[in-house]
C-alpha cells in the first residue's frame, strides 16, 4: 500500500522475473579487452558470451527497480543496480573462463583473426531458429528476452517474440525450457499491468503458474494483480498460499498486510507489516514498512504511539541517509510539516510528479480521515485517482478508502 511500483514486483521474483532490464548486457569484462579461445570462431564466442550473459542477468540474485507501483512492491528487496552489474560480470567471467575462453587487449593480434565484435549473432541464431534448431531457438527467446548489442546488431527487449520462440523449443522438448518461458510470460505480465491491460496481465500470469507452478513468486505477482483488479479476497488467497509454502516471504507479508488494511483489518495489517519489516532490512523497504505501521496503527486509535515510533525511526534514518521523498511524508506524519509542503515537496520533484502527488494525496487524505474529516479526505482520495497512478498502490487503496466512505455505516 503506501508504497511503490508494480514493475518493482519484477524483483520479487529474484530470480528469473527481472524487471527494466538494459538493452545492452554486462560484458563481463573491461571495455579494452575481450574474450578469446585459441580455435573457436567469432559466432561461437559471441554465442558463448550471450549464454552466460543471460545466465548471469537471470541468476545474479540482484533486484531491478523502476519506480512506484502496487503496495507491497516495494517490500520486494532491491538492491543497487550497480552492485547488480558487478555480480553479473563476475558470474560472466566465472563461465566464460570454465569454457575456456580467457581476457586479451583489445589491441591483441590474437583477434584479428576472430573478429567478435563484427558477427551479427542475432541474423545467424533467427536462420537457425527458423530451420527448426531448438537450440538457437532458445537462444533467441534469451536475446528477445534480455536485449542484446553489438557493434552490427541490436536486438530491443520484446516479451511477444521471447514466448514465441521460447515455445517453439518448448515444443521441441528442449531441456530446462519451462523457467525461461514462465519468466516471459511474468515480464510481459507486469507490462501488461502497467499499461492497464489487467485481464491480459492476469492471463498472461495464469499462464506462467501453470508452466512453473512451484515459482512461488508467481502468486504473489498474481496477488498483486489481483488487487489492482478488485478481487482481495483472490489476493489473499495468493498471499496465503505463498506464507504457507514460506513463512519467511517478506514480499508475501507485505502484499497480505496492503489487501487487509483495504479490509479494515488494520490489527492484522499491522502485524504483516511488522513481519514484513523483520524480515527484510532493506533501507527503502524498511521506510515505506513504517509508513504502513503508522498507518495501521493511527487506524487501530493508536496515532500517539505510532508517531513515536515513526519519528525513533526516522531520526535514526536520518544520520544515515540524506533526506528523500520518504522521509518527507514520514515528517507529514509525524506532524513536522503541514499538508501544503507535503504537495509542494511532491509538486516540485524533479522526477515521478504524478507519482508523488498520487501518494501525497492519499497520506493527506489518510490523515483527515482520522481527524474526521471525512468531507476534505474524500476530496483527497479523489485527487489521488485523479493523477492517472492506477498501477499505484496509493491509487487503489484510495478506492477502497472512497468505497468504503460511500457505504452506509
Amino acid at each position: 500500500m503506501k508504497t511503490k511500483p508494480f514493475l518493482i514486483l519484477l524483483s520479487i521474483i529474484p530470480i528469473v522475473f527481472l524487471s527494466g532490464c538494459s538493452s545492452e548486457p554486462p560484458a563481463g569484462h573491461p571495455s579494452n579487452t575481450a574474450w578469446y579461445q585459441p580455435g573457436v570462431s567469432a559466432e561461437q564466442t559471441e554465442r558463448d558470451l550471450a549464454a552466460c550473459q543471460y545466465d548471469a542477468m537471470v541468476n545474479a540474485g540482484g533486484y531491478s527497480v523502476q519506480g512506484n507501483t502496487v503496495g507491497q512492491t516495494v517490500l520486494l528487496g532491491m538492491f543497487a543496480q550497480s552492485a547488480q552489474r558487478s555480480r553479473e560480470n563476475q558470474m560472466i567471467q566465472s563461465r566464460m573462463t570454465a569454457l575456456g575462453y580467457s581476457l586479451v587487449n583489445t589491441n591483441s593480434p590474437l583477434l584479428k583473426t576472430v573478429p567478435i565484435a563484427d558477427v551479427n549473432l542475432v541474423e545467424i541464431e533467427k536462420a537457425k531458429a527458423e530451420n527448426g534448431d531448438a537450440e538457437a531457438q532458445f537462444d533467441l527467446g534469451n536475446l528477445y528476452c534480455t536485449g542484446y548489442t553489438n557493434t552490427v546488431c541490436s536486438v530491443a527487449i520484446d516479451y511477444t517474440e521471447s514466448i514465441k520462440w521460447f515455445q517453439k523449443a518448448a515444443d521441441q522438448n528442449y531441456p530446462n525450457i519451462q523457467l525461461p518461458l514462465a519468466s516471459a510470460y511474468a515480464r510481459r505480465s507486469i507490462l501488461e499491468q502497467h499499461d492497464c491491460n489487467l485481464d491480459g496481465a492476469l492471463a498472461d500470469c495464469n499462464k506462467a503458474i501453470e508452466i512453473k507452478p512451484d515459482v512461488t513468486e508467481l502468486y504473489i505477482l498474481r496477488g498483486a494483480l489481483k488487487k489492482c483488479n478488485g478481487d482481495l479476497d483472490g489476493a489473499m488467497a495468493d498471499y496465503n498460499n505463498v506464507i504457507a509454502l514460506n513463512p519467511n516471504d517478506a514480499v508475501a507479508y507485505a502484499g497480505r498486510g496492503d489487501v487487509r488494511y483495504d479490509l479494515q483489518k488494520f490489527a492484522d495489517a499491522l502485524a504483516d507489516f511488522r513481519m514484513s519489516s523483520e524480515l527484510n532490512p532493506n533501507v527503502q523497504v524498511q521506510d515505506y514498512c513504517h509508513i504502513n505501521i503508522w498507518l495501521a496503527r493511527a487506524r487501530l486509535g493508536e496515532e500517539g504511539a505510532a508517531t513515536t515510533e515513526l519519528q525513533a525511526y526516522l531520526d535514526a534514518r536520518k544520520a544515515e541517509t540524506p533526506d528523500n521523498w520518504p522521509l518527507t511524508i514520514g515528517s507529514f506524519l509525524t506532524g513536522h510539516i503541514a499538508e501544503p509542503e507535503l504537495f509542494k515537496a511532491a509538486e516540485n520533484s524533479e522526477e515521478q510528479t504524478d507519482e508523488q502527488c498520487c501518494q501525497a494525496y492519499f497520506v493527506a487524505g489518510s490523515k483527515r480521515l482520522l481527524e474526521g474529516d471525512k468531507i476534505t479526505a474524500t476530496d483527497y482520495f479523489e485527487k489521488c485517482l485523479a493523477t492517472g497512478c492506477n498501477s499505484f498502490a496509493e491509487h487503489i487503496d484510495a478506492t477502497a478508502e472512497l468505497k468504503n466512505l460511500k457505504t452506509p455505516e
